[in-house]
């Protein structure tokens, strides 16, 4: 299972939100040096959200972006904003994976057309609330069941599943483990398992689980999780 340590980007600086919400940030410093932090720690990949353009509509920090990957010899996830064609094919040619969510909901064929030639670096971005798929930077709900949806995106072609529990991403309460077994079991594409993770025994849970992946945010920005020993310990 890869532990895979998150980067979230909000007016250029590293930041981590209270449950998605954009009114309790928390500042961590600069993205540039976090990656460097996060590739000497041992990351083999690094998850990055654009919030900025998670929020708006359209990404916002590219050239930060692009700047993160060509930086660091590890493989990226990228998301927030990717709305169109142009960008995601801008991240599909920087080498790293793109990570549709809001035009899952609101303009699937996009994802499956571009799914069709490249979907090894298609990842699809599954947050939940109450079951439900929630768009737009977390701030806009919808009426789509979220493993519905899932089984749509497989039939689509993209590579994996990026799955986060809203309630509990930044909360450090613990994975919303139900939900993340009944997802594997929905799907027989790879899923990473997002929001809650707070010790090295949720990770270790997670592995047991069968997940491919977890991401790791506040955990590792409050010190409550060591990136190398982590690592060590479970990839």
């Amino acid at each position: 299972m890869l532990v895979i340590p998150a980067i979230d980007v909000l007016h250029g600086c590293c930041v981590r939100l209270f449950k998605g919400s954009y009114s309790r940030v928390t500042q961590y410093g600069d993205p540039l040096e976090t990656v460097q932090t996060w590739v000497s720690a041992g990351a083999r990949r690094i998850h990055v959200v654009d919030l900025d353009g998670a929020k708006q509509g359209e990404m916002k920090n590219f050239d930060l972006i692009k700047g993160m990957i060509q930086s660091a010899d590890c493989e990226f996830e990228v998301g927030g904003g990717i709305r169109d064609v142009h960008t995601a094919m801008r991240i599909i040619h920087l080498g790293a994976k793109v990570i549709f969510g809001t035009v899952v909901v609101e303009n699937p064929s996009l994802v499956h057309g571009i799914a069709r030639e490249h979907g090894k670096q298609c990842i699809v971005s599954l947050d939940e609330r109450d079951g439900k798929v929630q768009v737009r930077g977390w701030l806009k709900g919808s009426s789509e069941n979220v493993f519905s949806v899932a089984r749509g995106m497989e039939r689509m072609g993209v590579s994996e599943i990026v799955f986060t529990s809203i309630e509990r991403d930044g909360a450090l309460v613990g994975p919303n483990f139900k939900m993340i077994k009944q997802m594997l079991e929905t799907v027989s594409i790879p899923v990473i398992a997002s929001g809650g993770v707070s010790t090295l025994e949720d990770l270790e849970k997670l592995k047991a689980a069968g997940v491919h992946g977890a991401i790791v945010g506040k955990a590792l920005y409050e010190k409550k999780i060591d990136l190398k020993e982590a690592i060590e310990a479970i990839e």
